[in-house]
């Protein structure tokens, strides 16, 4: 593991082991504030003595974060969040409001037309994913982030009044989660905090949006299949042999909110399907698991990620289609969210640790991050939160606005 790798030529921080330290107090905060769900499921006994023979040492207060840049040491920080023990708890998720995107990309608040059923007997007959790629090619468009404001008008039609500590995204967030144990992704996200709230927006780096743009149709083919595993899937009872075309534009949002440790979250996901007894289900296509080499890389990188994305928004069940090299579809299998990180055949990662990381960044970045009265958001800089070559995370000022996020400043909380 990379955690004892020491860091060459790397700034000089303001006080030793300040990631560590700056871990230890958001995770210190967090036990006066014991949540319901279990978030504590999955995790597994090798860590207990080491929690046992160390507690988390109390941190000096920081100040607002200065022009400068300041650097989140990510394999320090879990080092500390291994030693700690302070239990950190996720509520179970509550929806709060619900939107739906149609085919010209226009939002529809509070409605939840666009929900898909779940239809077993789709797989029987749509085995072949590939059917309309030709067309899904021709029409395609790289995808673009969805901004936060629709987020604020979901809550606004649902006449939500409580003020959250964080807004994001769940895509956000579950890139948090498994940054620790995924330190080879990059990111970068644009934060702020007005009027009290911390806001969390997506930003593509440059280089992804020219790579979206010169996407090769092999690329295309794969991402074709999530999109096609999901219409087979959701096929009207009684049309299981009638295809339909694949639009990525259309879905179905939810807004919901949660808590990490005592942080009040609210954030929006989109939802693929629910089944006849009206649980949610994720829908997930992947190559066939054929020799210990692709199922330890599928229990390493997807099962992390998928799991990560489904505890968060409170989906019970995630359908995988396993497809064979041709885009034919093989087989499918139910897995139980809660279940995924008992089942690993080796500890890749550790769910526990994914949602102590989260509560230590979400607490690192209140902390940091200066609060902007919302008559003056336009006039004053946001920063920018990205991932280092090394892992870690970076936080500096950024001049960049989001400006979709500002047309309207009544839809702030």
């Amino acid at each position: 593991m990379e955690a004892g790798r020491p860091r060459p030529n790397k700034r000089p921080r303001a006080a030793p082991s300040a990631a560590s330290a700056a871990g230890a107090a958001a995770a210190a905060k967090s036990s006066r504030s014991q949540t319901t769900a279990a978030a504590t499921t999955g995790e597994r006994d090798g860590d207990d003595d080491e929690q046992q023979r160390a507690k988390t040492p109390k941190t000096p207060k920081r100040p607002a974060l200065a022009a400068h840049k300041e650097t989140l040491d990510v394999a320090e920080c879990l080092k500390a969040l291994r030693r700690s023990q302070i239990q950190v708890g996720l509520q179970q998720p509550v929806e709060v409001g619900c939107m739906t995107r149609n085919a010209q990309r226009e939002w529809q608040y509070g409605d939840n037309s666009g929900y898909g059923l779940l239809n077993m007997l789709g797989g029987k007959f749509g085995r072949d994913l590939n059917e309309g790629f030709d067309d899904f090619e021709r029409a395609w468009t790289p995808p673009v982030p969805d901004s936060l404001d629709h987020i604020l008008r979901s809550l606004q039609k649902a006449g939500f009044e409580r003020k959250p500590a964080v807004v994001a995204w769940r895509g956000i967030l579950t890139k948090l989660m498994c940054a620790p144990f995924l330190r080879r992704d990059t990111f970068e996200m644009a934060v702020w905090k007005c009027d009290g709230v911390l806001y969390l927006s997506n930003r593509e780096p440059p280089s992804k949006v020219e790579d979206d743009k010169n996407m090769s149709s092999k690329l295309k083919r794969f991402m074709y299949y999530g999109y096609k595993f999901e219409e087979v899937m959701t096929r009207p009872q009684g049309k299981e042999t009638e295809a339909r075309a694949v639009d990525p534009s259309e879905c179905y949002c939810r807004v919901f909110k949660t808590r990490v440790a005592d942080k009040l979250v609210v954030a929006a996901a989109e939802m693929d399907c629910r089944d006849p007894r009206g649980s949610d289900v994720e829908l997930k296509v992947t190559r066939l698991l054929e020799t210990p080499s692709n199922v330890r890389s599928f229990e390493r990188f997807k099962l992390l990620k998928w799991y990560c994305q489904s505890f968060l928004s409170g989906v019970p069940y995630i359908l995988v289609g396993f497809r064979d090299d041709d885009g034919s579809l093989r087989k499918t299998q139910f897995l139980k969210t809660l279940d995924i990180p008992n089942g690993l055949k080796e500890p890749h990662w550790d769910s526990v640790l994914c949602i102590k990381f989260l509560d230590h960044v979400l607490a690192w970045l209140i902390r940091l991050i200066p609060n902007i009265p919302r008559s003056s958001i336009n006039a004053s800089p946001i920063y920018l939160l990205k991932t280092t070559l090394d892992g870690d995370l970076e936080l500096f000022q950024d001049y960049r606005l989001p400006e979709e996020v500002f047309d309207d400043l009544n839809i702030y909380l």
